[in-house]
C-alpha cells in the first residue's frame, strides 16, 4: 500500500482490496450452511423416533418384551454417551439405566409412538450444537392407566465426529388428542 501524508489518508481507502467474500455473500453462505445443518437435525430426529419403538419393545410370540440389546444399539446410535438424561413431565430425571428399567418393567406397555412434527431447530455454537423441539403421539399403558396423548419433546444435540448425538432430552406433559 502506498503511503500518503495524513491530510490525504482518505486516498489510501481507495487502494484497499474489497473484503472477500463480500459481507452479503458471506452472510448468504452462512445462512445456507445453517439451513443445511437444520435439515441434518430434522433427518436425525426423524430417524431416532422411527427407530425408538423398535428399540424399546419387540414381539416374542404373542407377548411384547423389552430387548436390552435393541435398546443399547438404539442408545449407541442416537445418544452421545451413557450419561445422557431424560427429564420426565414430573421433573424427575431418568438415566439410561433407569430408562431401560422402566421400559423393561410391566408398568409400561407401548401401543404406538409416532413422530407428528418437528416444530423447531436452532443451530448454535458454531454449528456444533442444536436444540430441536418435536411432537409425538403416543398410546401406552402406564401402571394400568391407558394414555393417548400428544407430547412435545426438547432435545439438545451435539455434533460429534461429524454425527449428531442427543446430549439431553425433555418430555412435556402429554395432552389428549383434539
Amino acid at each position: 500500500m502506498r503511503c500518503f501524508p495524513p491530510r490525504f489518508a482518505f486516498l489510501a481507502l481507495r487502494h484497499r482490496p474489497p473484503p472477500y467474500p463480500p459481507p452479503a455473500v458471506a452472510a448468504a453462505g452462512a445462512h445456507r450452511k445453517l439451513k443445511t445443518m437444520a435439515e441434518e437435525v430434522r433427518t436425525f430426529i426423524t430417524a431416532m423416533c422411527k427407530d425408538q419403538e423398535n428399540a424399546f419393545e419387540c414381539l416374542v410370540g404373542d407377548d411384547l418384551q423389552f430387548d436390552i440389546g435393541k435398546f443399547n444399539a438404539h442408545w449407541k446410535t442416537f445418544f452421545a454417551d451413557d450419561d445422557v438424561q431424560m427429564i420426565r413431565p414430573s421433573g424427575n430425571p431418568l438415566s439410561k439405566a433407569e430408562w431401560a428399567t422402566m421400559f423393561a418393567s410391566e408398568d409400561v406397555v407401548i401401543e404406538s409412538d409416532e413422530l407428528v412434527s418437528i416444530d423447531s431447530v436452532r443451530i448454535f455454537a458454531g454449528g456444533n450444537a442444536a436444540v430441536a423441539t418435536y411432537s409425538k403421539h403416543s398410546k401406552f399403558i402406564y401402571k394400568g392407566d391407558e394414555n393417548d396423548d400428544y407430547a412435545v419433546f426438547s432435545a439438545t444435540l451435539e455434533k460429534k465426529g461429524g454425527d449428531w448425538k442427543v446430549v439431553f432430552v425433555m418430555r412435556a406433559t402429554g395432552q389428549p388428542p383434539k
